[in-house]
């Protein structure tokens, strides 16, 4: 009888026997085998040791591997790019909210998973220093910066309100979203 920690044990025989599962990853198989793509494998590489490109870095270590991340969340049977790397005031704020016990029926949770959810998307956060940035100084995103690119962020947002995206569909997004920005290779120290 197999028990929730993963292992079979006889009973009559006190035998034990470990049984792994393996993990359910979120990737899938790539085209050609062997980096038999060999150019584009070389134009991700030299992306990544110019430092200009994290998102080339996970597909290189990806291609390495055999495997093609998968780099988008679905809601309501859509799929949305999650941006590069989710800012880190918005997870303090949600992870504060979390801690102190607030739930999704919470306004200041809800504003929390908003911001969240917005960085999660966002490509490219406005620059705060052109023209429009600094004409709007109390706008968290100045309309008119050229700098930013908020992604996938509007068509994401938009869906959520025309299929009215409960705030449990908005909070698995989330999570879909941490999964995949946990999934990245990390930078050297």
């Amino acid at each position: 009888m197999a028990g929730s920690n993963g292992r079979s044990a006889s009973s009559r025989s006190g035998n034990a026997t470990a049984t792994r599962r393996p993990a359910k990853a979120v990737v899938t198989k790539l085209g050609p085998p062997d980096g038999q793509d060999a150019a584009a494998d070389g134009a991700a590489l030299a992306r990544v040791k110019a430092g200009a490109d994290e998102i080339a870095a996970r597909e290189l270590q990806a291609a390495s591997e055999g495997l093609t991340p998968v780099n988008s969340v679905e809601l309501k049977g859509r799929r949305f790019r999650v941006g590069p790397v989710i800012g880190g005031m918005a997870l303090m704020k949600f992870a504060a909210s979390a801690d102190s016990g607030l739930n999704t029926l919470d306004f200041a949770a809800l504003a929390a998973m908003h911001n969240l959810l917005r960085s999660c998307f966002e490509v490219t956060p406005p620059c705060g220093e052109c023209d429009m940035c600094l004409a709007q100084p109390d706008a968290l995103y100045p309309v008119g910066c050229e700098v930013h690119d908020p992604g996938d962020w509007p068509r994401f947002e938009q869906h959520a309100l025309r299929t009215k995206a409960s705030p449990d569909d908005l909070f698995e997004s989330v999570q879909q979203a941490m999964q995949v920005i946990g999934a990245r290779p990390t930078r050297q120290p």
